[in-house]
């Protein structure tokens, strides 16, 4: 579904590999920002349940005070440290608004070694490290640049909190269409979703008693970030890399787009996590996944056929909510046909908060991870875990819109649980 819808993404992209370096200057208007950075700011402590209960209002934020040419500098100096074997230039960037066209952050893209390969986003919304989100493959949020047909400069993307990209809905007016996985959703939701993203930084500031300094800078117009932001150059350690045995590569796995036109997430974390198990860690062919699943004439054929009989346990979408995070176990003792047992076929424990789900990767088993994200969440496989050269934390996750790892850092998702999953081959 991804690939019928862009027209518009591919536009934005072209205009990114036209000028790298994307100005937003001239696009507003100065007393509205004037307006922004003063009156029109609202003390997030001062407004939190007004804003989420009556969705009418934005809780007006200024943009961080750093230069373009800085930021993509600096997201430069980290790629080409984090890949010292390839040549690494910027393609292009992205700046990235909220719903009150401040700033919120900077999405760039890269060439490696003279290929369209990699995004990193610079996040305004997230307290400390301001690479919040990665990869080394792919273009993220933005199509193949095979599909760009035409160029415009005019649709901003906005940037609401983690995973959370929309730009306007051209065929429904007061709606928004998600860059990940093509959702629509109204204006009042995504000033819900943005809102929501604003109250957490807030939180995070508390937690570090930063809260004061920082309230008073967003009022008088200093911007996100306030100071709160680390912009100390980092780079990924890969000597601190960990992926669980046998993984083999994101390119053989599955999307969720490969089974539906729908963003079925928590079927399709749980295909690729039986997918390692049963195809890609072991050479037993008479392992127990398989032999619950019939070949089909191909491996997507089989995939599929894995996928549905998930889907269906799962009970995913039953009224159209999803899949019930408490399904999983249930849904896998039913695939699987036995119950969870200390040594025996299979077993699961529940894992709670980024640390522990960080600290429990290393046990060579994949995690099933349950993010928040909008009302149902949404559910990722993680293969992995990397730290970078300042100590910040990244868990390396397959998200079932892309057959590539990401890195998302510690602290980018409010609320992160999941399933570490044991089983025997």
């Amino acid at each position: 579904m991804k690939k019928k819808m862009f027209g518009l993404v591919g536009v934005i992209l072209l205009a990114l590999m036209i000028s790298p370096i994307v100005s937003h200057a001239e696009d507003l208007d100065a007393a509205q920002n004037e307006e922004s950075a003063t009156e029109g700011t609202i003390v997030m402590d001062e407004a939190a349940e007004t804003a989420i209960s009556h969705a009418g209002e934005i809780i007006s934020v200024s943009a961080a005070e750093k230069s373009e040419e800085e930021i993509r500098e600096y997201a430069l100096r980290f790629m080409q440290g984090s890949q010292p074997e390839h040549d690494v230039r910027v393609l292009g960037m992205c700046p990235l608004y909220g719903l009150d066209d401040n700033l919120t952050g900077y999405y760039v893209l890269f060439l490696r070694d003279g290929e369209p390969n990699g995004y990193l986003l610079i996040s305004f919304l997230h307290v400390g490290t301001p690479v919040v989100d990665l990869a080394f493959d792919g273009l993220g949020i933005f199509d193949d640049t095979q599909d760009v047909q035409m160029y415009t400069n005019t649709e901003r993307v906005r940037y609401l909190g983690p995973d959370e990209f929309y730009v306007k809905n051209l065929s429904t007016n007061g709606t928004y269409i998600s860059l990940f996985d093509n959702q629509v959703i109204t204006e009042t939701e995504a000033i819900q979703i943005y809102n929501k993203s604003l109250l957490n930084y807030q939180e995070k500031l508390q937690e570090i008693g930063a809260a004061d300094v920082a309230a008073a800078d967003i009022a008088a117009g200093g911007g996100i970030g306030g100071g709160i932001i680390d912009w100390t150059d980092t780079t990924l350690d890969g000597t601190t890399e960990y992926k669980i045995p046998g993984f083999g590569s994101g390119g053989s796995y599955w999307t969720t787009y490969d089974f539906d036109t729908h963003d079925q997430c928590s079927p399709t974390s749980l295909t690729n996590i039986m997918w390692y198990r049963g195809w890609q860690s072991t050479t037993n062919v008479n392992n127990i996944i398989r032999s619950k699943v019939p070949s089909g004439s191909t491996n997507a054929a089989t995939a599929s056929t894995m996928f549905w009989r998930l889907y269906t346990l799962l009970n995913t979408n039953l009224g159209d909510t999803g899949t019930e995070y408490a399904r999983v176990p249930r849904g896998i003792q039913s695939f699987l046909g036995v119950a969870p047992q200390s040594g025996g076929v299979w077993n699961y424990r529940e894992v709670k908060g980024f640390p522990v789900l960080f600290d429990t990767v290393a046990e060579q088993c994949p995690i099933h991870m349950h993010i928040e994200r909008g009302e149902e969440g949404h559910a990722v496989f993680v293969l992995g875990r990397i730290r970078d050269t300042g100590g910040s934390k990244y868990l390396i996750v397959l998200d079932g819109w892309h057959r590539y790892g990401r890195l998302v850092v510690a602290g980018y998702y409010s609320d992160v649980k999941g399933y570490k999953i044991y089983i025997t081959v």
